[in-house]
């Protein structure tokens, strides 16, 4: 979240027509909902795809290899071991978090 935070929630208010860091409560399918509705043409859900594509083993396109040196800082993961058991951890408490207030 930390990295993707300034990408992600814009795209999210464009979907739900509001800032929903604002919101007092959000059922969580509802923020996923607005998540999965990101489409290609916003910033994040561009270069979800393109994560996609080099994940898959396609090659880019000139444009999008074009794209994706200009902006390496939010184009590329770097993801460490430490990173991933962090964000395991953290879905973990978010989960154990879900489970007390009955959050289904």
């Amino acid at each position: 979240w930390g990295k993707e935070e300034q990408l992600i929630f814009p795209a999210i208010n464009k979907v739900a027509w509001q800032e929903v860091r604002l919101a007092e409560y959000m059922h969580w399918w509802t923020f996923m909902g607005f998540f999965r509705s990101i489409d290609r043409e916003d910033t994040y859900g561009y270069v979800l795809m393109l994560r996609q594509k080099k994940g898959q083993g396609k090659q880019l396109e000139k444009w999008e290899n074009e794209f994706w040196n200009s902006n390496r800082d939010i184009c590329d993961l770097h993801m460490t071991a430490s990173s991933g058991a962090e964000a395991e951890d953290a879905l973990a408490e978010i989960y154990k978090e879900l489970l007390k207030g009955g959050g289904g």
